[in-house]
């Protein structure tokens, strides 16, 4: 599943990946998915998430609300992910620049983030697990 919606705020980038992450949650529950692996590129956040601590600034009201969340799930992880390693999660915010609203799509991925996806995707590199 992949999606995306435009907000238009002056969000610091934590806040924006915290918002991100508990539209991500909302949305997986509705689609009945009860095991969930989120990945982020902003550490704060991963740690925050895990954690539930609450930072000072409007990203704590998302962290609270992801905790409330998150005891729905059978499980659930958060982890922090070099950008490079997740090249997908910013191609659909820039497309929701274009949309007005959201999208979601279920097996049909918008043409744009399947590319990329399919970079992200682990390999075999000298024995070792790694995103090609």
């Amino acid at each position: 599943m992949a999606a995306c919606k435009c907000i238009r705020a002056d969000w610091e980038v934590d806040t924006t990946e915290a918002f991100a992450a508990l539209y991500a949650m909302k949305l997986c529950w509705e689609a009945g998915i009860r095991r969930l692996e989120l990945e982020t590129d902003s550490k704060t956040t991963a740690e925050a998430l895990n954690r539930r601590k609450m930072l000072n600034n409007y990203t704590s009201i998302f962290i609270h609300d992801a905790g409330k969340l998150e005891g729905l799930f059978d499980a659930i992880s958060f982890s922090h992910v070099r950008r490079s390693a997740n090249t997908a999660a910013h191609e659909l915010p820039r497309l929701a620049l274009q949309l007005d609203g959201e999208k979601t799509w279920v097996r049909d991925f918008p043409p744009s983030s399947t590319v990329v996806t399919e970079g992200d995707k682990p390999c075999n590199h000298l024995a070792r697990v790694e995103l090609c």
